[in-house]
């Protein structure tokens, strides 16, 4: 029983040792490749110190007030997808991918991330990014292995869930904070237009039509900057669920990783990551 057992393991070995991992390449790479999380948690922790000029007096002191804890969350914010890109890097040298540079991406890892629950980063969040920095770190240096792939994705699908999981909840907290950002400006040319209407009379002063215009035009601008925004994260929270959707699908094939099926379905969820990114990228 024990050779026939050990026989079944060697076997699987060497069937996704001789498997085409194309589809986990490509997977691999187009998770680590989508963009707008960093610029977003970026934007969210300097939110008040760029909306201040359209907050009274009452809004300015609560954004003092709120600003240094944003600060000191975005490097952990940011740490989460670091760890996960870090890790889709690996992933793919493992199966087989020689275009990935880990050099830069795997510096500055953090293996303890701090949770800050208010901002969507809770402590199993953290705790698992946290294990993929950990993870990457022991994989790293692990040469073009494609049957330790089996052992890395079952070892990490817990914690690529729990950070894909985490991620879409910090999104959340990213467009939720921006529809009170956009509440504020919208707000201020409320609150003003009364008093620089574009509809003036024509004998009203020049300088009032100008200053009508110039309004209309930086509310205008800032009305389009506001939705680009929101659709951006709008297509960040579908890559995450892709990325998530793609390593659960992964994690169920990893014992029949030369199966057209599996690697048909993987390409399919990669495609879907790689439109998104491409929306992203349209947006910014």
């Amino acid at each position: 029983m024990k050779l026939r057992f050990a026989l079944v393991a060697a076997l699987l070995l060497l069937a996704s040792a001789c498997a085409d991992l194309g589809a986990v390449q490509d997977y691999a790479k187009a998770s680590a490749s989508v963009p707008g999380y960093d610029e977003a948690t970026k934007d969210f922790g300097s939110r008040f110190t760029r909306a201040e000029v359209y907050l009274d007096e009452k809004g300015r002191k609560t954004a003092q007030a709120l600003t240094p804890e944003r600060e000191r969350a975005v490097p952990d914010l940011l740490a989460v997808h670091k760890n996960l890109q870090a890790y889709m890097l690996v992933l793919g040298k493992l199966a087989g991918a020689q275009t990935f540079n880990l050099d830069k991406q795997t510096e500055g890892l953090q293996k303890a991330v701090v949770a800050f629950p208010p901002f969507g980063l809770d402590a199993d969040t953290a705790n698992a990014a946290g294990t993929l920095g950990r993870l990457v770190a022991k994989w790293v240096l692990v040469g073009i292995q494609q049957h330790y792939v089996i052992e890395l994705v079952t070892e990490a699908d817990p914690s690529i869930q729990a950070v894909t999981a985490g991620m879409r909840r910090i999104v959340d907290v990213y467009r939720k904070d921006l529809a009170n950002e956009r509440r504020e400006v919208e707000a201020v040319d409320k609150i003003n237009r009364p008093f620089i209407s574009a509809a003036y009379p024509s004998a009203s002063p020049s300088r009032d039509k100008l200053l009508a215009v110039l309004s209309d035009d930086h509310f205008r601008v800032k009305t389009a900057e506001f939705a680009a925004r929101a659709a951006r994260l709008g297509e960040l929270d579908k890559a995450l669920e892709k990325i998530a959707n793609g390593h659960a699908e992964l994690r169920r094939n990893v014992n029949n990783l030369s199966s057209r099926e599996f690697a048909a379905a993987l390409k399919a969820i990669a495609q879907d990551i790689w439109a998104a990114k491409g929306q992203i990228d349209k947006l910014s």
